[in-house]
């Protein structure tokens, strides 16, 4: 299907080409003077991608193109990125000396990673919120006295929710909350990718959890959704390796992936389609046409992710007298 299909408007048009495509093949197919800003700035804002985008039109020499205003605000969005970014790098560093220290074998992972193997042309054009790393669960206990005894601390541990990682940890003075992973995924699906893999620097392991985070942690897959910062950081991945083909990966959180990347147009593989894969398409494109349907579909997915939270923070508050005090401190009884 072609993007004009799916009734794309060209302001998300136009972030598809400069993030994914050659200069070369859309540099003179923009009207600059019809692009409506706030909605491009919404857009991009919603994909978390803002400081991405000022990079992408900096280095095409379409930066001069925009309006002024735009052009100060996009540049200050990534000015604060930039630093932020380097601060966060710095705190990793720091984390990663106290680890080496008590030999705690550890990797990082998701955006922190990335930054700190150079994947990006620019510090800056990655938003990261928090230095995500992955342990042996045998090493939490070790792990968390170790951090405690370094200021770094977390409020409460869940004792009955399982989770792919515990409440972060946060240290006074830093900017970053410390996440540490004992396994990748939501739990029921935790199998989907082995943590010990991981933890031995299996490169195909980075590409994995950068679609099965987007697709399983944040619901992708569930809402039918897609994120260009998450299909950004994939082709980044991709091309540092050799031998992955994505086609050639079966299960139906990455043919899901490649199927929307083919709806917006960002890319072109043959695959032929399962019934279910044709009602999973039919389902995306009626959440583009209609809004009564979009926000129907949203408020199913939001039942159906919110419903066993609620019931495992409840079971937690009775069982958990730290997870207790915390709710009740926040609620400011």
């Amino acid at each position: 299907m072609k993007t004009d299909d799916l009734r794309i408007s060209k302001e998300e048009k136009f972030l598809i080409n400069i993030l994914f495509k050659k200069i070369k093949d859309y540099k003179k197919k923009i009207d600059f003077k019809s692009i409506n800003y706030d909605l491009l700035v919404k857009i991009a804002s919603s994909h978390l991608i803002l400081p991405l985008l000022y990079v992408k039109l900096e280095k095409n020499y379409l930066i001069e193109k925009i309006p002024l205003e735009l052009k100060n605000y996009l540049k200050e969005i990534f000015k604060i990125n930039e630093n932020r970014n380097q601060r966060l790098i710095f705190e990793a560093k720091e984390l990663k000396k106290i680890l080496d220290s008590k030999k705690i074998k550890f990797t990082f992972f998701k955006g922190i990673y990335n930054i700190i193997e150079g994947l990006y042309e620019r510090i800056g054009e990655r938003m990261v919120r928090d230095i995500d790393f992955l342990i042996y669960r045998e090493d939490f206990k070790k792990l968390a006295l170790l951090l405690n005894n370094n200021n770094y601390n977390s409020k409460y541990y869940y004792k009955i929710w399982k989770t792919k990682h515990q409440p972060g940890f946060v240290k006074k003075g830093n900017i970053s909350i410390i996440e540490p992973h004992t396994e990748l995924l939501v739990y029921r699906k935790r199998k989907l990718i082995n943590p010990k893999d991981i933890l031995k620097k299996e490169v195909n392991g980075m590409i994995k959890i950068c679609i099965y985070n987007f697709q399983i942690n944040d619901y992708g897959y569930l809402k039918a959704s897609y994120s260009y910062r998450t299909i950004y950081d994939y082709f980044l991945l991709k091309d540092r390796l050799k031998n992955f083909n994505i086609c050639d990966v079966k299960d139906k959180y990455f043919r899901s992936f490649i199927l929307i990347m083919n709806e917006l147009g960002i890319s072109n593989h043959e695959i032929k389609l399962t019934f279910k894969e044709k009602i999973y398409l039919f389902r995306f494109r009626l959440k583009r046409y209609n809004r009564l349907f979009y926000w129907f579909d949203d408020l199913i997915c939001k039942i159906i992710i919110h419903t066993p939270k609620i019931i495992m923070k409840i079971i937690e508050f009775l069982f958990n007298k730290e997870y207790r005090f915390y709710v009740i401190k926040k609620l400011g009884f």
